[in-house]
């Protein structure tokens, strides 16, 4: 870290676009002590980001280190200065309003907040993902089902917004959605356990057994070998055995 902050401007043809990459590096110092949990060293580094001018992502992130260290007025303070200084600043909106919603008293401001995002950044998915995620905790589930829907359509390579969105769809009653959001979340990342679980469990519950048989087995090939997935795999083959259907067995079932 002081490596990077005390490069010479010496001799350099441009020394302020030096003096701005040593501040970009150290403000990624910062944001790397943040995401590993060092909070009390990420502080005084962010903090002196901040006084030189790093301005709204500065702020942010030091209102996610105050807020992790429970002092929440401080953090609501720092995420106030960060869209201050850049009322556009998407982490800001989202950070705040994720904060806000925590507070039983303050869900009504939170909502705000997720809305401004929306309207700030309509094409942003990470912004359709947190505020669909607020809305499945506060169980409004029609709701959360279109928003995650956006948002893994915004973004269609990410494995966690079509999870969600297949979810979101499951929980709102909307099968057909759920079952084709669980499909792609196989697509995307066929080697996780969890996705042919959660398909499995699908396609068992709308009557399609021998698929959600090959889903299970997959999952249980795959290292799920919880007890949930078990009891799922006897109590669907009780029911195939009940209809006279063939069933596959497998070593440690």
């Amino acid at each position: 870290m002081k490596k990077a902050d005390k490069l010479s401007d010496r001799g350099l043809k441009d020394p302020k676009t030096n003096a701005a990459a040593r501040l970009s590096a150290l403000f990624n110092v910062g944001k790397l002590l943040l995401e590993g949990g060092d909070l009390q060293r990420s502080l005084p580094v962010l903090q002196d980001c901040w006084r030189r001018g790093y301005g709204a992502a500065a702020a942010n992130l030091l209102g996610e280190v105050h807020e992790r260290l429970g002092n929440v007025g401080e953090a609501e303070s720092w995420y106030g200065r960060s869209l201050a200084s850049n009322p556009s600043h998407i982490p800001a909106h989202l950070t705040l309003a994720r904060m806000l919603a925590k507070n039983q008293s303050r869900v009504a401001e939170a909502e705000l907040w997720f809305l401004r995002a929306r309207r700030v950044a309509p094409s942003e998915a990470q912004v359709h993902s947190h505020y669909g995620l607020y809305l499945m905790d506060r169980e409004r589930h029609s709701e959360a089902a279109a928003t995650l829907a956006e948002a893994a359509r915004l973004a269609p390579q990410d494995y966690d917004a079509t999870f969600n969105a297949a979810v979101a769809a499951r929980e709102a009653g909307k099968l057909d959605a759920a079952e084709a959001w669980y499909r792609r979340a196989v697509e995307l990342r066929p080697r996780e356990a969890s996705g042919h679980m959660n398909l499995g469990a699908l396609l068992h519950l709308v009557g399609k057994l021998q698929e959600a048989e090959a889903e299970y087995l997959e999952a249980w090939g795959l290292g799920s070998r919880k007890e949930v997935t078990r009891t799922n795999i006897h109590r669907l083959h009780n029911v195939m055995r009940a209809r006279r259907m063939e069933v596959r067995t497998v070593e440690g079932l």
